[in-house]
């Protein structure tokens, strides 16, 4: 893991990572470059904030969240830069992910 999910997150001790990828977290004021974790029951995303999207005297911030799978209603195939790359993660607590 990396280091958010090592302080912050507990996994089960049946619980494995099956499968680690790279991945941008959209907001509407940031882009977090970092890497998602999944795992039988949750997807974690641990990142940063991109430097380059910044002022120069900001430091780079951490962003962290996790989801349960079986709360995951829908997954959207998203174009970004006219490239099928994105998707679009709604939840069941209407919570929205990019």
């Amino acid at each position: 893991f990396k280091s958010l999910i090592d302080k912050t997150t507990e996994l089960p001790q049946n619980a494995s990572i099956f499968k680690t990828f790279k991945a941008i977290y959209r907001t509407l004021t940031r882009q977090y470059s970092g890497v998602i974790h999944l795992t039988t029951d949750f997807l974690f995303f641990d990142g940063f904030s991109d430097v380059e999207n910044q002022n120069k005297d900001e430091k780079p911030v951490a962003k962290y969240f996790d989801l349960q799978l079986e709360l995951i209603d829908f997954i959207f195939s998203r174009n970004y830069l006219h490239e099928d790359i994105g998707c679009e993660i709604l939840t069941s607590y209407n919570q929205t992910y990019l």
